[in-house]
């Protein structure tokens, strides 16, 4: 059955390590909603499915988890929101701010 559908395997992954962690049985694929957007979107959603029988408990693992939203120190505006990246000396990339372009983020 159906559980979730998330935009790439990555998330799918996670979604599908938290699960199994909890002893719950699953995998994810590509689903049918990533044929429309191919030309339009790099975007490939992907379906996490689980057994019926252990449906119930993996909604309620996951309605249980809060998602983690980071902002920005400065003004308080959430990450993804607006903004961008930019690229560290060392090469690590990090978001800035969209509405006063900090870039210090806490969590």
């Amino acid at each position: 059955m159906r559980l979730s559908i998330v935009s790439d395997e990555g998330e799918a992954e996670v979604v599908c390590g938290l699960l199994r962690a909890e002893g719950i049985r699953c995998f994810h694929r590509v689903t049918d909603l990533s044929a429309p957007m191919r030309g339009a979107s790099l975007i490939e959603w992907r379906e996490i499915l689980v057994l019926a029988s252990e449906l119930p408990r993996a909604r309620e693992l996951l309605d249980s988890i809060e998602p983690i939203v980071e902002v920005c120190t400065r003004c308080g505006h959430a990450i993804g929101e607006e903004g961008g990246w930019y690229r560290e000396e060392s090469g690590e990339l990090n978001p800035y701010c969209g509405v006063c372009a900090g870039r210090l983020f806490g969590s």
